[in-house]
């Protein structure tokens, strides 16, 4: 037997077929145990001598020393069968079926931040047993119910995250059912994702008829439009203000018209970059500058497009960690700045304002 410097991570099964004792069984059970990312979490000892009828003793150690060094598999499928109920009812009263309604309705209690709490580390769990357990017989009942679950978290991931599930974060066995059933297919055919652009509001009165799935809807993708452009456009940081006091309204009426009122916006903002035919990049700068002057779009588009020109001769991957990188872009911006705006702003605004387009600039090269 290979045991002493054997370093096989990958080995999945153990058969014990001969007695062993002490550090050679533990050494034994280690090897065969060691994680494998992505597709092995544990090892499994099949025991035809029958040491395993009393661990404690053919280990010789401390008993508290050797605690969870192996389990039973009758102890997994109980587990396994216990935490499937615990996760099934946080959903109780749901009727599960292939349709929109289900999803929304799964989506409608996840949002309560406890029962995501304890769908999200129950399923953790449930997934670590799966990968184990599968294809055992004992839980060949439950797989549906496990198909479903699975199902649920890559609907709510989507939702969430208004792209498609990331599967890289489920282990080997659970991907191959994932495929089998064509989940992610599925899913893109109920519930498909609506891009926020000049169609969007269309397609929400196309595809949602009550106003509460409409305000979810438009809720959720409004959050995520406006947190991946708040970063580097300082326009969305008060379009997200702006939406957070919309949710914190009660009357759904109200909300579901300022919603739409605050989507017309981010649409007109999408339409204003298009036809002045500049990047997105040069409207987050133009975003800066408008918070401390104005001026019609022809000539804002001449001046940022010419400053970033000379800023863009400067700039390197990884410029923002560089000290006299830095002072350089910003020595080319106030200066810019200050030939174009200081009569009007004053030193103080000027420098203000070059201080916050080199954020802007820093933090849109850092996405």
């Amino acid at each position: 037997m290979l045991l002493t410097g054997f370093d096989a991570p990958v080995e999945q099964v153990m058969y014990l077929d001969k007695p062993l004792r002490d550090h050679k069984l533990l050494q034994a059970i280690a090897r065969t145990n060691r994680p494998y990312p992505p597709n092995k979490e544990a090892g499994i000892i099949v025991d035809y001598a029958n040491i395993f009828g009393n661990l404690v003793r053919a280990l010789n150690f401390e008993e508290k020393d050797i605690e969870g060094v192996a389990y039973d598999f009758d102890l997994l499928r109980s587990e396994f069968k216990t935490q499937m109920a615990k996760l099934l009812a946080i959903f109780e009263g749901i009727e599960r079926t292939d349709s929109r309604d289900c999803l929304l309705a799964v989506v409608d209690r996840l949002e309560d931040p406890e029962s995501l709490k304890e769908f999200k580390e129950g399923l953790s769990r449930l997934k670590a047993l799966y990968e184990t357990l599968a294809p055992d017989a004992a839980i060949f009942e439950l797989m549906n119910d496990y198909a479903w679950l699975i199902s649920q978290n890559l609907n709510f991931n989507r939702w969430l995250n208004r792209d498609k599930p990331d599967l890289s974060t489920y282990e080997a066995k659970t991907k191959q059912l994932i495929m089998e059933k064509l989940m992610v297919g599925q899913l893109d055919r109920i519930l498909p994702i609506i891009e926020v652009n000049k169609d969007y509001l269309e397609k929400v009165d196309s595809q949602y008829k009550s106003e509460d799935d409409k305000i979810r809807e438009m809720k959720r993708a409004l959050q995520h439009h406006i947190s991946l452009n708040a970063r580097s456009n300082p326009a969305y940081e008060t379009l997200g203000e702006r939406l957070e006091k919309i949710l914190q309204g009660h009357d759904k009426y109200a909300q579901l018209r300022e919603l739409t009122e605050l989507t017309r916006g981010i649409i007109t903002l999408q339409k204003q970059r298009e036809e002045m035919g500049i990047t997105e990049e040069e409207f987050a700068v133009i975003g800066a500058i408008r918070k401390y002057a104005d001026m019609d779009d022809a000539t804002m588009k001449a001046f940022v497009q010419d400053m970033m020109k000379k800023v863009k001769g400067r700039t390197f991957p990884g410029w923002q960690r560089k000290i006299v990188a830095i002072n350089e872009i910003g020595e080319i911006i106030y200066e810019a700045c200050f030939a174009k705006f200081s009569k009007k702003l004053g030193l103080r605004a000027t420098a203000q304002m070059s201080e916050e387009i080199e954020r802007v600039i820093a933090r849109y090269n850092s996405r």
